[in-house]
């Protein structure tokens, strides 16, 4: 049996806490948060103790991993701690809001040979894997060029530190470092960064876009949450030089290849929710195997991810949308 030290008992807390169902061989053994009434509840659910600080937590030999659901401001700190204390780690994206965190977490795993996984779920989902096979095995030709859009909700989320961006990281950190890591796993090449937008309403963040380079392909990711959308809607189109692969989904529930011959459909007919916690379940799964040299490995394709993001947030180009959006 692993133990699992929960750090965060919000919503996403909550949320991931679900994944258990789906390992048996993993238990909830600790909650830490400092809201007394959050913690208490979590805790109480899986009959785990209760920390109010995790540098508490973390001195219990018990403690077997981390799993880190905290505002983006902590993850940094919490995941080298967590690093020195021996603890196996999966922490929340982003791993920091900078790249002088990003960079200490770095130095953290090469010193005390961490094993760390960031949270990142879309390259771990079947349909992306075999999208993954078909550009490196250069199936229907080199890829001509990527367009994602991705109309989200999160307009409707209260909590303030996602709006401060000395908190958050911003929004290319907060949301679109996922499509960023995405990319840069499909392809054994490295993206460039060339030109960002953050369009704004009212003075706050409505809209993200974001243009880069994969080898001769333009890619283009258009993250749009002015209107809180009441339903995700997602397409991540990849046309190659003889035939076009389209993504449908955040958490991808269908893969369409359309050729002059006709077209092929791959779909997953599952809850969103459910495939959600079952990629998470994934990463906890493999955490418990992951070497030192490998969590080096995956940690460079965070960092490259974090640095377009930083550029992204550095680079953008501000314009106000004037529309009377509700």
């Amino acid at each position: 049996m692993r133990n699992i030290c929960l750090i965060g008992a919000g919503e996403f807390g909550n949320f991931t806490s679900e994944v258990m169902n789906l390992l048996p061989q993993f238990r909830i053994y600790a909650v830490v948060d400092t809201d007394k009434e959050a913690r208490k509840k979590l805790a109480h659910q899986f009959k785990a103790k209760e920390f109010s600080n995790y540098e508490t937590a973390l001195k219990d030999p018990l403690i077997d991993i981390v799993m880190i659901n905290t505002p983006n401001y902590l993850h940094a700190k919490m995941t080298i701690d967590s690093i020195k204390a021996g603890k196996r780690v999966l922490c929340e994206k982003p791993i920091g809001i900078n790249e002088r965190e990003v960079k200490r977490v770095g130095d953290a795993l090469r010193k005390y040979q961490g094993r760390l996984l960031v949270n990142f779920l879309l390259p771990q989902s079947e349909l992306y894997k075999k999208l993954g096979r078909i550009i490196k095995n250069n199936v229907y030709g080199e890829v001509r060029s990527i367009k994602i859009q991705n109309l989200a909700t999160e307009a409707t989320i209260k909590t303030p530190w996602y709006w401060n961006k000395r908190q958050s990281g911003g929004w290319f950190l907060t949301a679109d470092i996922h499509f960023y890591h995405l990319i840069r796993c499909l392809s054994d090449d490295k993206i460039k960064f060339l030109k960002s937008v953050e369009y704004l309403y009212r003075k706050k963040t409505a809209a993200i876009w974001t243009e880069l380079q994969l080898n001769h392909a333009p890619v283009e990711i258009y993250h749009d949450f002015a209107k809180s959308f009441q339903d995700v809607d997602f397409t991540a189109s990849f046309k190659f030089e003889k035939a076009e692969a389209i993504i449908k989904g955040w958490i991808p529930t269908s893969l369409s290849i359309k050729q002059k011959e006709g077209s092929q459909i791959f779909k997953i007919e599952e809850d969103r929710n459910l495939i959600y916690q079952r990629l998470i379940a994934q990463n906890l799964a493999f955490l418990e195997y992951l070497t030192a040299e490998k969590s080096l490995s995956y940690f460079q394709e965070v960092l490259e991810a974090s640095e377009i993001a930083f550029e992204a947030e550095s680079n953008a180009g501000k314009k106000n949308l004037w529309k009377n959006l509700k």
